[in-house]
């Protein structure tokens, strides 16, 4: 209840209670994994750390958002690793991708690289592999946000493959598969495409790209 209500006050703006209630929320479930064993509510913990991190980055707050996207990612990593909770990957590449922004914003690019190849690479197993279409969309975003990190680094030219496939991915699911919630997406990865195509002076590329987002916009 107190992580649903932290939710609900952060969608109405109110960033300090919301918070709160997913700091009290982070507490209740840490004392009922850590101190009264009861590892059935682990995965309570990991969402809990999650939606707490949301809410401090959008406080920017950014050291404590970033310590509990980490948590979050280490608990979630030993359940899919260890105890083979394979229900929890997708989470897994979730925590991974979001504590990469976060190292992203603090700048720290070669962590929030390493945090978000690893979170292509397990979406790309479940999209690929495991032929779990739905998370097609994840796997689009997740690319981008590797571009950017790659870009950050200055590997320009691994930025523009990723970047390339992004926007491959989300024409795809917005075009032949109708899938119109990801056109804001589609729009923003071809201005980013556009924008590293121009920094290779590749003009010709790059004016459909920008031509593309603003026909979405």
């Amino acid at each position: 209840a107190l992580g649903n209500h932290g939710l609900l006050l952060r969608a109405l703006g109110r960033l300090p209670e919301a918070e709160e209630c997913q700091r009290r929320n982070v507490a209740i479930c840490r004392r009922l994994v850590e101190v009264e064993k009861h590892a059935e509510f682990a995965p309570y913990l990991v969402g809990a750390l999650g939606h707490h991190g949301e809410v401090l980055q959008a406080l920017d707050r950014l050291p404590e958002a970033e310590q509990c996207q980490r948590e979050n990612v280490a608990i979630c990593r030993r359940l899919v690793e260890q105890e083979k909770r394979v229900e929890l990957t997708g989470h897994l590449a979730w925590a991974l991708g979001h504590h990469g922004l976060l190292l992203q914003a603090l700048d720290r690019p070669a962590e929030a690289e390493e945090s978000q190849r690893e979170s292509v690479a397990i979406l790309r197993r479940l999209v690929e592999v495991e032929k779990r279409a739905g998370l097609a969309g994840d796997l689009a975003i997740a690319l981008g946000n590797h571009a950017d990190a790659l870009h950050q680094l200055e590997r320009l030219g691994e930025a523009e493959e990723c970047r390339r496939e992004s926007v491959a991915v989300l024409r795809r699911l917005v075009e032949a598969e109708k899938r119109v919630e990801l056109a804001p997406h589609l729009a923003s990865a071809l201005g980013h495409h556009g924008r590293l195509l121009l920094a290779f002076d590749r003009l010709a590329e790059a004016e459909p790209c920008q031509r593309d987002n603003v026909a979405i916009l």
